[in-house]
């Protein structure tokens, strides 16, 4: 998952710094990759802490808050890009990267620091 999300926050922030069509096509396949690597890896793992009985509900619950957020994510960006006084594409297109990335970060500090020193 944390490789995953690496990716898609370095594919934001090609977006971010892109000026023309060939890095913008490798920022948006990045994107693309760590979402398609991430949404499986995200289904199964639900899916192994439920009974079988309800996996269909899980599903859909798991499916409607993806798009749930898909649907958020821009109204909060454009209100995050407000506050900030810079409402451009290649701003929220930075918080998102950014974001991912010390996403990342604190899971790699979570496993390899915390995680060890409970065992």
């Amino acid at each position: 998952m944390a490789a995953a999300l690496l990716v898609m926050g370095l594919g934001f922030v090609i977006l971010t710094v892109s000026h023309s069509i060939p890095p913008i096509l490798v920022g948006v396949l990045f994107v693309g990759f760590g979402q398609g690597v991430l949404f499986p890896i995200v289904n199964v793992k639900v899916l192994g802490t439920v009974a079988p009985e309800i996996s269909d509900k899980v599903i859909s619950i798991i499916s409607s808050m993806i798009y749930v957020g898909q649907f958020v994510s821009p109204l909060v960006l454009d209100y995050a890009g407000k506050l900030m006084n810079n409402p451009t594409i290649r701003f929220q297109y930075t918080v998102l990267g950014v974001s991912l990335i010390i996403s990342v970060l604190g899971i790699m500090i979570y496993k390899f620091v915390l995680y060890r020193q409970r065992a």
